[in-house]
């Protein structure tokens, strides 16, 4: 059981490192070069209503 907590610990402080990972991946490949007329057009879909 103490093993069990110990990994628990340890999972809780080193957590942030894959999260961010995650997250720089994901901003990586928004915002790549290839990508980016798309996100644009993506970005004015709200805009672009029959309203």
């Amino acid at each position: 059981m103490e093993s069990i907590m110990a990994i628990i610990v340890w999972l809780q402080q080193h957590f942030v490192v894959p999260v961010l990972l995650v997250f720089l991946l994901m901003v990586v490949v928004t915002y790549w070069p290839s990508r980016r007329a798309e996100m644009e057009r993506d970005g004015r879909i709200p805009f672009d209503g029959d309203v």
